[in-house]
Parts: structure tokens; C-alpha cells; sequence
């Protein structure tokens, strides 16, 4: 080489020292990894336009299998190919002796990969390890992705994956029989609808399972939570008849139907305080506390397994698993294994769906706007053609409809898991506005785009009632005279302005507690908030 400057060599991101041949070291470095003279965790790289040598060997890389090749032939030969298969060999042992190599992704860059055997040529370095490697496991599991929109390719079935991944063993979908066509305006955009006769023949039927769990856990001192029935004498104890499902070791039997807030799990942990005072003025020792492990509101079922354990310092553990079988209702999701995802629009009885000449009657009706924009052509090839009769009228109906069998699985949402609805209920301790949120039987939320309507159809009542009289409402003594807070004495029954030592001039004042809290926050910066009263017309 010429007088040209020696290029750097980095190991991990940092700068160990120079070389004069980039790429004698590199190979130098892959020879050592295939020999085992070095970590095979170890992937080298060449920058072609700053002649830097970059190494790495940290965590975190995706790296991936392929067969080493040298002056165009893969360094594995028939003899271990057949060795493999037989299970006399272990794929790590082909690893070892350098016959396959991790590549990272920054390593891809300065090979040259082939993907057939048939196609190697000298300049080749690698073969891939099979062909279908190209896709990773969630695209290589959709039928037909090379007719399908790139964006579409997310979920799928079928193929040498599903296989080699025992998707099967643990089915998630069902095949559908499905026509393409609109009915009745039920399947208006990506809606579905489906067949009650097919749902009462239990198609798409899933079971919900939720786990729930309690520990007896210790505290400081030698106390201890206990799973058992909580007797009257426990602060908080729920009255016999809730505890009626339970064993005597307070754990719940399996096959038990229960409903919301049903205990699960019957415990008593120690109080949170020794002592507390009592009717006469002494102290006397706290009663223990009920702490049982419940259902979730809003959710019902039946007592699945109960397993009891040891904990990792040898206290109890027990966890407990509810099933609830879910049977498709209007507004589930399901979708096909080519992202075309639809929720249930429409259960039709059996008489008023279509069906064909033969007499099939689908499954699920999709409507065929579904699939022209996107593009998934995958989703036509993976059904077969045919002809249909309305179930209404009998008639022949007058277009070539599409039917055919396809996946189609059933998504998480269902409606069960969402629906949500609350009267009175917790609200919180800071503005004593509703709760927030399906899990905590929160409050449905008036925003400022439902204010809007309300305003434009001149519903002011209606507005006040949502935003304040069913939230937040709050009633507050104010001083007339200088516009600050009164304050109540109980004991002395009377009312008055700390400020200005005014009785008479007092008025009660609807108002937002959010609102009484801000003037609150506010007297605690030392500012000084005045409310000016007008007389009430």
C-alpha cells in the first residue's frame, strides 16, 4: 500500500487502534470466529468509503443463521446435512466447527448471500439456511403476501412456519365460509355480518381467562396476612354470605360460578396501626383488617384452577383463574389473515342469509368495498368462486357474488371487555370529580366538543346537570362583605368570616369543588382570592 493513512479500528464503539488492511483484518477476524479462536458473538465489518474496521460483540443485535461458502460451495456437506436430520448432530455443533455464522446487520452489508444452492457462484460467502428465512415469523405466516399491500402483511396462517412454529397446536382462528357482498346496509365499511345459526353452532366461540392472585405476605414485627374466612370481628368483613363459595383455608373451589366483586380469595391482614383510641378516651389494640382478593367489577365466570404455593420466603401464594366463555355479539372484531379487520355489525338468522345453489349459506358476509383500495388480493385467492340465492326472498339474486372458505380470526377487543356505563360511583379524593377510566367505574366524560352540542341545541340545564350538579358540585359560605371564605364552627353552630369577623353577611355559594380547590391552592401562595357577590335575581 501506499503512504495513505492506516484505518481506525473500533471494538464496541470505541477506538482500540489502526491498521494498515482493513480487510485483511476482517478476514483475519471471520477465519479466527470460524475456527473458534474467538467468540462466534463476535461480527466484523468494513466501511468501504472510510476504510474503518468496525467490530462488535455487545447485546442486543439481531443477528441471523446462513451457511458459510467458500470458492462457491457451502462448507456443510450431504454427510451432515443427513446427520442433522437424524438427530445425530446438533445444529450449535455446525456453529462451533464454523460450517454456520451468526450475521448481524451491520456484517450483511459485506456479504454476498445466495439463496438457492443452484445459483452459488465464487464470488457467493453465504447461503441462506432455507429460502423462507427472508420473511421473519409474522409475515411468513400469511398465505399469498406477495399479492398482498406491504402494510397489510401483519398477521397470518398456513404455511412452513405455521408448521415449524406448532401455530396449530394452538389455534386462534376458524375457517370461515364467507360470500363478498353488501346486505342490507348491516356491512356499511369494514362491518361484518354474521350467521346466527352459525354462532348457535358455536363458530368463534373463545374463552376469556383472567388470573387472579394473593400472597400472605409479612410485615416487620412478626405479623402476617392470612388466607382465611374473615369473622365478624374484622374491620371491613364483607357479612356471611359472601363468603359462602369459600373453603375453610379461604380459597375459592374450582367450577364455582361467580359474578363481580365476588371473593376469591377470603384474607386478613394485620391493622395498619397497634393501637387506636377508644370510646372511653384509652388506646386498645386494632382489630385485624379484610383484604380479600375479589373479582373485578363488571366481570363474571367460572372458577377455572385454583393453585396454591410456596412463595419465594416460604409464605403462602395462591393464584386463581377465571374463565368466562365469550360467545361473538355485535361490535366483536375479527379479521382475516390479511389484515382485513371488521367488528360485527349484524347477526342474521339463518333464513334471511343468502346462500347457493348448492345450499351453502355463509359464515360471514364481507363487503366487497373492503378489498379494492387495499389491495389484498391475497384475501380473494385464499377463498373460491361460486353463486348465491336471497334468504328472503328466494329469488336468485342477480350478480356474481364471490363465496368462498377462509381464516378468520377473533381479536382481543370484544365488546365485553369494553362496555361501560355508571350512575353514581367513586369520585376522587383531590377535586371529588369522577373517577376515570372502564377498570375504576369511572365517569363518561362531557368534552368540549359534546359542550358544543349541548350549546347549539340550547340545552344550557342539561350542560349544568353533566358538568357540575353530577360531578362536582360543591357548596360554600362567602363572606359579603369582603368576598372571602367563611368558616363553619360545629360545635359553637355558627358561621363566619375569619377575615373581617362577620356573622350576617354570609351566603351560600353553588359552585365547582375544582374550583373552591383553586382558591384554596391559591390561599396557600399567599394570594388572597375575593369572591364578588351580586344580588340574586
Amino acid at each position: 500500500m501506499s503512504k495513505q493513512r492506516e484505518a481506525k479500528v473500533y471494538v464496541n464503539g470505541s477506538l482500540v487502534g489502526t491498521h494498515p488492511d482493513p480487510n485483511q483484518l476482517a478476514a483475519q477476524i471471520r477465519q479466527a470466529r470460524r475456527r473458534g479462536d474467538v467468540s462466534e458473538m463476535v461480527n466484523v465489518s468494513v466501511k468501504q468509503r472510510t476504510g474503518e474496521v468496525i467490530v462488535n460483540a455487545d447485546a442486543g443485535r439481531a443477528r441471523r443463521p446462513l451457511l458459510v461458502v467458500e470458492d462457491g460451495d457451502p462448507l456443510i456437506s450431504d454427510a451432515e446435512v443427513e446427520a442433522l436430520e437424524q438427530g445425530d448432530l446438533e445444529f450449535e455443533e455446525l456453529v462451533e466447527t464454523g460450517y454456520i455464522e451468526f450475521i448481524d446487520a451491520e456484517e450483511e452489508e459485506d456479504i454476498y448471500v445466495a439463496v438457492d444452492e443452484d445459483e452459488l457462484t465464487a464470488d457467493h460467502t453465504h447461503l441462506e439456511v432455507d429460502p423462507q428465512l427472508m420473511f421473519g415469523i409474522g409475515a411468513g405466516m400469511i398465505p399469498y403476501p406477495e399479492h398482498n399491500a406491504s402494510p397489510r402483511i401483519t398477521m397470518g396462517v398456513k404455511t412452513q412456519t405455521t408448521e415449524q412454529i406448532g401455530y396449530d397446536e394452538r389455534p386462534a382462528a376458524q375457517n370461515f365460509v364467507v360470500a363478498v357482498m353488501s346486505y342490507e346496509g348491516f356491512n356499511i365499511e369494514d362491518a361484518l355480518v354474521m350467521n346466527k345459526g352459525s354462532v348457535d353452532r358455536a363458530l368463534a366461540r373463545s374463552h376469556f381467562f383472567r388470573t387472579y392472585e394473593g400472597e400472605e405476605r409479612r410485615y416487620p414485627g412478626g405479623q402476617e396476612d392470612r388466607f382465611e374466612i374473615p369473622d365478624e370481628e374484622v374491620r371491613g368483613a364483607r357479612g356471611e354470605e359472601a363468603y359462602t363459595h369459600l373453603d375453610e383455608d379461604g380459597l375459592v373451589n374450582p367450577e364455582t360460578q361467580v359474578d363481580e366483586n365476588a371473593v376469591l380469595l377470603g384474607k386478613t391482614s394485620p391493622p395498619r396501626f397497634l393501637e387506636e383510641p377508644d370510646d372511653m378516651g384509652g388506646l386498645s389494640p386494632q382489630k385485624r383488617r379484610e383484604t380479600s382478593v375479589t373479582m373485578r367489577s363488571g366481570e363474571s365466570g367460572v372458577v377455572d384452577t385454583v393453585t396454591l404455593m410456596e412463595g419465594e420466603d416460604g409464605s403462602k401464594l395462591s393464584k386463581v383463574s377465571v374463565r368466562d366463555e365469550r360467545i361473538p355479539e355485535l361490535g366483536d372484531k375479527f379479521a382475516s389473515r390479511h389484515g382485513q379487520k371488521g367488528v360485527v355489525g349484524h347477526i342474521a338468522p339463518q333464513e334471511d342469509m343468502p346462500f347457493t345453489e348448492q345450499g351453502v349459506v355463509p359464515d360471514l358476509i364481507l363487503n366487497p368495498h373492503a378489498l379494492p383500495s387495499r389491495m389484498t388480493v391475497g384475501h380473494i385467492l385464499e377463498m373460491i368462486g361460486g353463486k348465491m340465492y336471497s334468504g328472503i326472498t328466494g329469488e336468485k339474486i342477480e350478480a356474481e357474488i364471490f363465496v368462498g372458505t377462509i381464516f378468520y380470526q377473533k381479536l382481543y377487543h370484544m365488546v365485553s371487555n369494553k362496555i361501560h356505563a355508571r350512575s353514581r360511583g367513586p369520585v376522587q379524593v383531590l377535586t371529588r370529580q369522577p373517577t376515570e377510566g372502564r377498570a375504576r367505574e369511572g365517569g363518561l366524560r362531557v368534552g368540549e366538543m359534546e359542550r358544543d352540542v349541548l350549546i347549539g341545541h340550547g340545552a344550557a340545564m342539561a350542560l349544568k346537570e353533566r358538568l357540575l350538579d353530577e360531578s362536582d358540585r360543591e357548596f360554600i359560605n362567602v363572606c359579603g362583605e369582603c368576598g372571602m371564605t367563611a368558616v363553619e364552627n360545629v360545635e359553637q353552630r355558627r358561621v363566619y368570616c375569619p377575615n373581617c369577623d362577620e356573622e350576617t353577611e354570609i351566603h351560600e355559594l353553588e359552585m365547582s369543588y375544582a374550583f373552591k380547590l383553586l382558591l384554596d391552592e391559591m390561599k396557600a401562595l399567599g394570594i388572597a382570592p375575593r369572591i364578588e357577590l351580586e344580588d340574586a335575581v
